[in-house]
């Protein structure tokens, strides 16, 4: 089945400002949310971009862009969930591309599409780099990779937090809510989080220490994570914490699309499109992800007017 619309991939902040764009311009955008991907109400605040008045919550910034997405004309296929990209042609155009979505019901579509914009919110990457492999044993007896989920288990209990991304800061901040106090390590060099961010977690009284990397992990005889083990520049360090949340950078997950030969292809054909976090933009940028789903609207319009001429 031949689709004319142009799609988008992901409800993200990046997603959105570019169906809105492509929308105002007369074109036909259908708007997919990607499987395996964070969700806007899993962020935490957005205070740096002009939408924002006040602060908001992902809650908040995902109930207002749903509003204004449909008002504006976008297609949100809420019904359907994306399940992959297929090039289904070896020339250099861009046409004869299979996309194949799932209906709620089970079912499976297979949709002709030329026109493809991913913009994901992006996904965690792996933990590995964050700590040593003796750490691992404490999977489940207070080190976790949710503190979305895990979080409440913490209440009134002092709690490290290893990342330097925005991932890591946002999680020391949910986390701060049930914690007796926060630490969060930034592993290997500064903290990469938007300066704001920095701040803004200073200010939540969340203790910051950057260069270090967790080695161990000290079991209490209730098995249970007691202190742990880290260094830095003035060597090796013991410190008591209850729980520890790990938090590697945010990254765009290209096998959720075709995987990364296959996302090439498209990309080179001009099929498909890349753009906010998939471009390596730090997530948190809010205006700068907001300004990127714009740009890459106007550009992709301009490809295709060459194309028509």
């Amino acid at each position: 089945m031949a689709n004319d619309a142009f799609v988008v991939l992901g409800l993200s902040v990046a997603g959105i400002a570019a169906a809105l764009e492509l929308a105002s311009k007369g074109q036909r955008v259908e708007l997919y949310e990607i499987d395996d991907d964070l969700t806007l109400r899993e962020q935490f605040v957005i205070s740096d971009t002009s939408l924002a008045r006040e602060p908001l919550s992902g809650q908040d910034y995902e109930d207002l862009a749903r509003e204004n997405l449909r008002d504006n004309g976008v297609h949100l296929m809420d019904e359907y969930r994306f399940v992959r990209l297929q090039p289904t042609s070896s020339d250099d155009g861009p046409d004869s591309n299979e996309m194949v979505i799932r209906h709620r019901a089970e079912s499976v579509r297979k949709l002709e599409v030329n026109r493809v914009l991913f913009a994901p919110n992006g996904a965690p990457g792996s933990f590995e780099s964050l700590i040593d492999a003796d750490c691992k044993r404490a999977f489940g007896l207070g080190l976790s990779l949710s503190a979305w989920s895990d979080a409440p288990f913490f209440r009134a209990k002092r709690v490290a937090v290893v990342g330097k991304s925005a991932w890591g800061l946002e999680q020391a901040a949910f986390v701060a809510r049930y914690a007796a106090s926060v630490k969060v390590f930034a592993d290997v060099g500064e903290f990469t989080a938007p300066p704001e961010l920095v701040r803004a977690i200073s200010d939540a009284a969340v203790e910051l220490a950057e260069s270090v990397k967790l080695t161990d992990v000290i079991l209490s005889p209730e098995r249970t994570i007691s202190k742990i083990v880290y260094s830095d520049s003035h060597g090796r360090h013991e410190e008591e914490f209850e729980g520890v949340f790990l938090a590697p950078p945010i990254q765009p997950n290209w096998e959720q699309v075709a995987g990364k030969i296959a996302s090439q292809m498209l990309v080179t054909k001009g099929a498909l499109f890349a753009s906010g976090i998939a471009n390596f933009i730090d997530y948190n940028a809010y205006a700068k992800l907001f300004e990127d789903g714009v740009r890459i609207a106007r550009e992709i319009l301009e490809i295709l007017s060459v194309r028509r001429a």
